[in-house]
């Protein structure tokens, strides 16, 4: 399409051709649009289910080292990862989001939030920025 466009746009106003290049210009924005929108909700879709096979192979990964956790993703399209463990503390809580790696990694797998809990009355969250 993008060459499409391209020789389209090198059509002047005067020449015979021009009245039928806008029509296919507009046709060809159209399709763009289209193309968009649909790229928009399989981007959407891929980076969901990115996020919640990494919060399965992390409990995993928990669960390896001994740690009785659960893992799991939350709100639209996945943007939350919960992470439930009854030992979690504030020490660890803390440790985890001042954790470079840790919060970069999650960033980039486009997750907007954290929230640890024990599974009982404390809970903690963060923005991931």
């Amino acid at each position: 399409m993008a060459d499409a466009k391209k020789h389209l746009l090198t059509i002047k106003k005067d020449a015979a051709e021009w009245p039928e290049s806008q029509k296919l210009l507009a046709e060809v924005k159209k399709r763009e649009t289209e193309i968009d929108k649909v790229s928009k909700v399989l981007v959407a879709k891929l980076m969901s289910d990115q996020r919640k096979d990494f919060a399965k192979k992390y409990e995993i990964s928990l669960l390896d080292q001994g740690l009785d956790t659960h893992v799991s993703t939350q709100g639209k399209n996945s943007t939350i990862l919960r992470i439930e463990w009854v030992m979690i503390s504030r020490p660890l809580v803390h440790k985890m989001i001042n954790n470079q790696d840790f919060m970069g990694n999650l960033k980039r797998l486009g997750f907007l939030k954290v929230v640890m809990a024990d599974g009982y009355e404390h809970s903690w969250s963060t923005k991931i920025d």
